[in-house]
Parts: C-alpha cells; structure tokens; sequence
C-alpha cells in the first residue's frame, strides 16, 4: 500500500488524535440480561460440523488448516469463476489494493452493501465469503463492494481503516444515499464494520443505514473473564491466537483503541445495529457485553445468539446460517 500523501497523512493524524483514542467517558452499566437464543437447540448439521473440527484439531492449529489459511495470504483475493458466471463483476484499485464490485447482471436495486471479511486480519477471502456475497447480492439485487482490505502483520489497522474510509467517502460523493448503504462483516470484518461506522463518525460522514456483525471480534485483548468460561466449548478459536493477532494488527495503536477494539469507543451517534452469534463461539462472552453497554446507553441492538452454534457459524452450510440469511435479507430489504 502506498503511504504517501495529503489523504493519508490527515487519516493517519485523525486515527492517532488523543481525544479519539480508546474509552470513552461515559458510565456504563454493564449488568444486563441476554435472553435472545433464536435456537435452543443447535441442528444435526451444525453438530456435524463440529464434530469434524474438534476431531481435527482446529483450535490447536491443524497443518491443514493452517496451510489454507497460509495459501490465502499469497493468493490475490477474488471471487470464484462461478460468480463471473452469474454477476457484473469489476474491479478497482485503491492505495494498491483490489475492491470488487459484484452486481446482478439484470434487475439491480438502490441498495449497496460492503462486506469486511473475516480472517484474524491477516488471512484473505474464503469461499465461504464469496458464497454469503452471492447471497447477498442475488437476493437484495445490490452492489456489493468486497474490498481486499491489507492484512496484517505487514499492514495494520491504520492502514485497514485509511482504505474503508475512502471507499464510503466515494459512495457519498457519487450521491448516493447512505440510508441505501449497509456495512456488514464477520469476526475481524465485524469487529471492522463497528469500528467503521465510529470513525464515519468522527470523520462527519452520514451514517449507513445498518452496520451487521456476524460472529464479531471486538476486543482483541481478551480481557473479558467470561471468555475462559466459554472456552472450553469453542472448537475453532484459540485465545492466544487472537491476542496476538490483534496486537499485529494494531501496529502502533493501543490494542484498547476503538479502531482495533471498537468495544472501548464511543458507541453513541451509530446506525441501526444488528449482531448474529452462537454459544459456541468464544466471542459471545463480549458480543453480550457490546449488547449490554449499548442497551444501557439505551441504545437499540438487534441481538440474537443462536444456542450452539461456533464461530462463523451462518457461513457454513447450515439451517442456522439459512435463518440468519434470511433474516438479514429481510432487514435489508426493508
């Protein structure tokens, strides 16, 4: 990614300015009840699933796994020739990184939706990604703007958001209606996509009109109690993993700042938010303490955690992930 330049160097003082940096002032009460398990039992397939990771040792790091996780980092990001097939598909570059375009090749609507993967921000698109992009796309006819944003370690979060913020800034100089514009991400990407609409924010940008996380990450420093209580049920996540992770992706920044843990910023002044999760995902013990803090706040989430199921749970095939699907073609299509 090319550093230089006037944009950059205003992004980068912006992101590094004092009164932006990490916990907000206000009082939060972080007592409250989460009581909105969709499923209060996970399905067969789900269970399969899991079975499968726990027996291949995915939380301790599989040489499988870790293999394609590996090739994703040295092999350019783009969607499967299938996709070609089915959709108007360009591609644009900015700050030396690819931002696909996926639209429906015949009716397309008013709707735009940028999608952050997930990846412990360092690994690309897999193809489960691609798949919820179709998904999306096909059901809601929308433009769906799937930037390969840079991984980590190389690049840091600084350099993530530098990208984020001038694809929405371009969508609202070609007028297009930001209550039109939803942000969804998953894991890294969720905890990206809440971090997005506070520094849209603090840039004086509109707000989208929803900002969707899916199994998201946001707090890399895994200081929550509640997360080793869970562990134990997680048959993906590995805490050192992410604490590392996170502090690579931080780079420079506190790892308490909101650009890496957007829990510690300010959650006031956002778009409509909307968190799908399972109860076999370590993160869940911070999903429900984002969903307190914003309900004290009296803020309004759309919260719902779905019983058993693990860590990007709606992107595999399952009849969870349908539900969850459906559901938010539904909010967006409203």
């Amino acid at each position: 990614m090319r550093k230089n330049g006037t944009f950059f160097g205003i992004i980068s003082f912006m992101i590094a300015f004092p009164l932006l940096i990490s916990a907000q002032s206000l009082e939060r009460n972080e007592e409250c009840e989460v009581n909105m398990k969709i499923r209060q039992e996970k399905s067969w397939v789900t269970q399969l699933i899991e079975n499968t990771m726990i027996r291949a040792n995915v939380k301790e790091g599989n040489p499988l796994y870790r293999f394609i996780n590996e090739m994703t980092r040295t092999t350019p990001a783009r969607p499967p020739q299938s996709m070609f097939l089915k959709f108007d598909i360009q591609v644009d570059e900015l700050f030396g990184r690819n931002v696909w375009n996926i639209e429906p090749r015949t009716e397309l609507s008013d709707k735009v939706v940028i999608y952050l993967h997930g990846g412990s921000y360092k690994y690309n698109f897999m193809p489960p990604h691609w798949t919820f992009i179709s998904h999306i796309s096909d059901y809601l006819k929308a433009r769906v703007i799937a930037p390969d944003y840079p991984l980590a370690p190389e690049y840091h979060a600084t350099d993530v958001f530098a990208l984020l913020l001038n694809i929405y800034s371009k969508l609202i100089k070609e007028e297009i209606d930001p209550e039109n514009i939803s942000i969804i991400g998953d894991s890294a990407g969720g905890g990206m996509t809440l971090a997005l609409g506070q520094f849209i924010r603090e840039m004086g940008l509109p707000q989208p009109e929803q900002l969707i996380m899916l199994s998201p990450c946001v707090d890399v420093t895994m200081s929550n109690p509640e997360i080793k209580v869970i562990d134990k049920d997680d048959p993906i996540l590995n805490i050192d993993s992410i604490k590392v992770a996170g502090k690579e992706y931080a780079g420079h920044l506190d790892t308490k700042h909101y650009l890496v843990s957007p829990i510690y910023g300010d959650l006031t002044g956002l778009a409509p938010m909307s968190l799908y999760v399972g109860t076999h995902d370590l993160l869940v013990a911070d999903c429900r303490k984002l969903y307190c803090m914003v309900t004290n706040l009296g803020i309004e989430m759309n919260y719902y955690e779905y019983e058993g199921l693990f860590h990007v749970g709606m992107l595999y095939p399952t009849p969870e992930a349908k539900e969850i699907r459906e559901k938010i073609i539904a909010d967006l299509a409203e």
